[in-house]
């Protein structure tokens, strides 16, 4: 598979990163606009946020679906082992945890701002005849929803206890239009081509 380095600042950018989607769902983002130094700030804040016990006093509503969810929670579709991970569901309009700095905002309206980009670049990239068929253009989808998600995932070091079969997240596909994700710290990201 070809999973194409796009330059976000290159004049070709747009033409490349659709390309990248259209042949293999992804693509990777280089020279882009959020700083480095704003996203170490976050993993690390975040890291001794999920090695605290504060976490656990922004435990996940069920219907709202933010907040903390504890180590093994979630499942990958078609899966029964647990994957060996948890998380934090940010919304703006939800649970955020004291402890931190109001730099996870910010980085989630640059994250905001960067995905406006790269939906506009599909959106003049779709075919007429698809484009047709929007209800909105689709950057315009994600302008004030209170559906857009940051997901904050920690891989806590594997035990002698935890299931062999289990790995840290299970294949699966993102339901989601666009999923932006922010280079890990460790390597073990793997796409398949079906």
């Amino acid at each position: 598979m070809n999973v194409r380095k796009v330059k976000y600042t290159d004049i070709e950018g747009p033409h490349n990163f659709t390309r990248s989607l259209r042949q293999t769902g992804f693509s990777i983002v280089t020279d882009h606009p959020i700083s480095i130094d704003l996203i170490n700030k976050v993993y690390k804040e975040w890291d001794i946020f999920f090695n605290s016990n504060h976490k656990t006093l922004y435990s996940f509503d069920k219907k709202k679906q933010d907040g903390y969810f504890p180590f093994g929670t979630e499942n990958a579709k078609g899966s029964s082992v647990k994957d060996l991970k948890e998380f934090f569901h940010y919304y703006p309009w939800g649970k955020f945890p004291k402890e931190l700095s109001t730099s996870t905002h910010e980085l989630y309206n640059e994250l905001l701002d960067l995905t406006s980009t790269l939906l506009e670049w599909i959106n003049e990239k779709t075919p007429k005849q698809v484009k047709e068929k929007f209800s909105i253009p689709l950057p315009d989808m994600i302008k004030g929803s209170n559906a857009n998600l940051l997901r904050v995932i920690h891989y806590p070091p594997i035990l002698d206890s935890d299931k062999k079969e289990a790995i840290r997240a299970a294949a699966h596909e993102d339901i989601n239009l666009i999923t932006v994700l922010i280079a890990g710290t460790e390597p073990g990201l793997q796409v398949k081509d079906i």
